[in-house]
């Protein structure tokens, strides 16, 4: 069954066979859109040069934004730019790119930490992950964490503001972590970071 506006219609097999069909091809597209934007950002190309260190980044992809007909108004996302600052910026700016709308912590020289959203609908958060604690290269778990958490906050708030629908893939990562530390609680217990973190 598909519903149209009130109306509801049946789906015989071949209908609904094609729509699941579709529904594949748009989460492999999606996976490897993913996958094409972390080794991007491996290699440092981020919008705007980050300080040296490792990169957190959180990837927000609605399944039909895969579809080259989605689009979201981004002069809409242009005049809501304070809905993409994170609480520890402190202020942000936002400007047009190739892209979509872009808004920003820092100077568009260098910058601590940004939020692209897409002309089809899907986000990208990414901010610096390290610091320096007793002079040593450090990962703070709370401050990882938090980025996480709220960009999850965020995406959710900002898909119902554009009437984004459909299930959206959720990733997230910690890039570049080599020679960092990882600290853990107010006093940093540091444990060695071997190797890159990636969910989905």
């Amino acid at each position: 069954m598909i519903r149209n506006g009130t109306h509801t219609s049946e789906l015989n097999y071949d209908q609904l066979r094609s729509a699941f069909d579709k529904s594949a091809s748009l989460a492999a597209a999606a996976r490897m859109l993913s996958r094409e934007r972390y080794n991007a950002l491996a290699n440092r190309q981020t919008w705007r040069p980050l300080p040296d260190g490792p990169i957190c980044v959180a990837q927000f992809i609605p399944i039909l934004s895969m579809d080259p007909r989605s689009k979201i108004d981004i002069n809409w996302v242009h005049e809501n730019f304070t809905m993409l600052m994170f609480n520890d910026w402190g202020g942000a700016s936002r400007a047009f790119n190739l892209d979509g709308v872009v808004a920003y912590s820092g100077s568009p020289e260098r910058v601590g930490a940004y939020t692209q959203v897409y002309r089809n609908g899907m986000m990208e958060a990414v901010r610096m992950g390290g610091h320096s604690f007793m002079e040593r290269p450090v990962v703070p778990s709370t401050t990882v964490s938090t980025f996480y958490r709220d960009a999850i906050s965020k995406y959710v708030h900002f898909a119902k503001q554009a009437y984004l629908a459909g299930p959206i893939m959720v990733t997230a990562a910690l890039i570049g972590v080599d020679g960092h530390e990882f600290g853990i609680g107010g006093n940093f217990f540091l444990a060695p970071l071997r190797f890159q973190i990636a969910l989905t």
